[in-house]
């Protein structure tokens, strides 16, 4: 018998085959900038590290509650790289750990504030002129008016102090920003040619927004993405700095760098360790953020 040959969908190869070819072109001008690599291998280490500190760490009790007083206030050595705290917790230790909870951060806040900006500011920008758009852009305009620290801070001393109201405070402070981008682009795609056949051929608003428009946002927003990521950081270490964020004995960078600076300038190693470990974190979202920007305007030349 003869055996039947496969359809092949001729229309949805060609679109996975230009998927393919859209991401080797973006791989190779993203590559091409050797900052924006150096930034992507540190946060691939980094969270590495971060998954497996337990086995990571040189000495993971270090990360809890955990005393060792006659290794207190010891200087960095070949023993302990970053030394040790007033504790006599190991610093390195708590330095991936904490990272662990930064990365964390960033997850959930980007997961809240990315569809909830993205889909309002979507909403906005396509019923133009109309009580939607007014209603949603003035909410906007209220909270792109205030700092986002200041709002989290707030937000953080009506809650109880912890890791997890933390996130929820910055997320309320950081979706505005999101909503604003990207109805200032949609606005501008909303007359392009291939919304309005969509228009004319019947399709629905939810095909208009989500298939039509939203991946031509998609490089303002991986853009805006990968530069707030270092924001968060530093914003959710500032909110641990002054004791609202995550508590004790958690290993976080902000409330280490806390402690840490109680003991200056004797124990400068204590707050030193964390800081660096922000700024070096930071850098690396940086640089990714600038290789996407890099990809985003070949794109448009």
């Amino acid at each position: 018998m003869l055996r039947k040959n496969k359809k092949i969908d001729i229309p949805e190869a060609r679109k996975k085959t230009r998927r393919r070819e859209n991401i080797k072109r973006m791989w190779h001008s993203f590559s091409r900038n050797k900052i924006s690599v150096i930034g992507l291998v540190g946060v691939f280490l980094i969270v590495f590290m971060a998954i497996f500190a337990n086995y990571v760490a040189p000495s993971p009790e270090s990360a809890g509650l955990y005393i060792n007083f006659g290794e207190a206030n010891r200087p960095p050595s070949l023993t302990h790289i970053f030394g040790t705290d007033e504790m006599g917790r190991d610093i390195l230790s708590r330095v991936i750990f904490g990272y662990r909870a930064s990365l964390l951060l960033v997850v959930i806040v980007l997961s809240i504030v990315v569809p909830i900006g993205v889909t309002l500011g979507l909403l906005a920008g396509y019923f133009r002129d109309t009580y939607i758009e007014t209603i949603i852009m003035r909410i906007t305009d209220v909270f792109v008016s205030i700092p986002p620290l200041l709002l989290a801070l707030v937000i953080c001393s009506l809650l109880t102090p912890n890791l997890q109201n933390a996130m929820l405070a910055i997320s309320v402070a950081w979706w505005s920003w999101y909503c604003r981008i990207i109805y200032n682009v949609t606005t501008s795609l909303k007359g392009e040619t291939y919304v309005w056949s969509a228009e004319v051929s019947g399709a629905s608003y939810s095909h208009i927004l989500f298939k039509e428009i939203l991946p031509n946002c998609l490089s303002p927003i991986l853009t805006k993405a990968s530069l707030d990521a270092g924001l968060i950081i530093l914003t959710g270490a500032s909110i641990s700095f002054v004791g609202l964020g995550a508590q004790p004995p958690t290993a976080e960078l902000g409330g280490m760098v806390s402690s840490g600076c109680k003991l200056l300038p004797e124990q400068w190693w204590i707050s030193m360790a964390p800081s660096l470990a922000i700024v070096l974190l930071i850098m690396c979202f940086n640089f990714i953020g600038d290789g996407i920007v890099s990809i985003y305007e070949k794109g448009r030349g």
